[in-house]
């Protein structure tokens, strides 16, 4: 595979890191304390930020208080997060500033998923509190789009949710979708299930 872009952007959650058991963990405890059906949740949670969940399923909660509750259950399993397969490699060989992470955890959650897997921290890291809108608004990479002042075809993004792949998408950006269970339609130019086949090839 031999693609040519000089930047990259990558989410954090289910694309360089497998966090998947760990959201739906705290999203079901927390659908069990706020007496919520856990399968509505299920459906949009990946992806997406936590505070925008809250207020569609639970508008009249104080988004903050409940928005912490959930960082905290997810920060003392952050520890659990699993390498997505070549993801370190991939990484360390590119340009240190040339690539970012666009994800829709808080920064301190971010900085522990990536911390627990070993990866190296990014110069860009756009956050949830870093946009007034989340994914799939595309706001996120139109952030980071201006902060490396790049046109969006010099740029490619690593996506692995209906709700990133749609940001990425509509920010004027190619996308390469890391498969998992997170998506239900693509709009990328290709998938990948790992990074091994990456390697070298940028």
């Amino acid at each position: 595979m031999q693609l040519q872009y000089e930047y990259f952007l990558f989410d954090l959650d289910g694309t360089l890191v497998d966090t998947a058991k760990i959201v739906e963990n705290v999203w079901c405890k927390w659908c069990t304390k706020v007496n919520i059906n856990y399968h509505l949740i299920k459906e949009c949670c990946h992806g997406v930020r936590g505070e925008d969940i809250i207020r569609q399923f639970l508008p009249e909660a104080d988004i903050y208080k409940e928005l912490k509750w959930l960082e905290d259950q997810e920060l003392a399993l952050s520890q659990l997060a699993i390498e997505i397969a070549g993801a370190k490699h991939f990484l360390l060989s590119l340009p240190a500033m040339n690539w970012g992470i666009v994800t829709s955890s808080t920064k301190k959650l971010a900085f522990s998923k990536l911390k627990a897997c070993n990866l190296p921290i990014p110069e860009l890291l756009i956050s949830s509190e870093d946009c007034k809108q989340g994914k799939p608004h595309p706001e996120p990479y139109l952030n980071a789009l201006k902060i490396l002042n790049i046109h969006p075809s010099k740029c490619i993004v690593f996506e692995d949710s209906d709700a990133g792949i749609e940001s990425a998408y509509k920010a004027g950006c190619n996308i390469i979708t890391v498969t998992g269970s997170n998506m239900s339609k693509s709009s990328s130019l290709t998938s990948i299930h790992d990074y091994h086949s990456l390697i070298g090839h940028f």
